[in-house]
């Protein structure tokens, strides 16, 4: 489990680390475009907590993650959350989409892309 800080107070949330990547790409993504959004983090039950924040590239934001280790990007996922971030409703914790291959087993999408964290 990895943990999202924001703020000068140091609020945060306790969110797993594979979806903490993800949301960090989305996130880092929506602020470099000078974007400002809602974050809730209260639809999961990857978390410990139930919290919304603001978004906005003024205010200062970390991501810690338990496990140094590279994983997987999933582009299907990113897009979802990208998605989201990009309504009214705002960016939370979508869980990852499986793909059903033709004989019906799930598995997650393609590596297509390596991030360490």
């Amino acid at each position: 489990m990895g943990t999202f800080t924001y703020g000068q107070l140091g609020q945060g949330s306790v969110i797993d680390d594979r979806m903490l990547l993800h949301l960090q790409v989305v996130i880092v993504t929506q602020l470099r475009r000078g974007e400002r959004f809602l974050f809730r983090c209260d639809m999961d039950e990857h978390i410990r907590s139930a919290e919304s924040f603001w978004m906005s590239p003024d205010i200062p934001l970390r991501f810690a993650f338990d496990r140094p280790t590279a994983a997987t990007i999933n582009p299907a996922w990113l897009a979802i959350l990208a998605f989201a971030a990009a309504t009214t409703a705002g960016l939370w914790l979508i869980p990852e989409p499986v793909d059903l291959s033709l004989d019906g087993a799930a598995h997650r999408e393609p590596e297509l892309a390596r991030v360490g964290t």
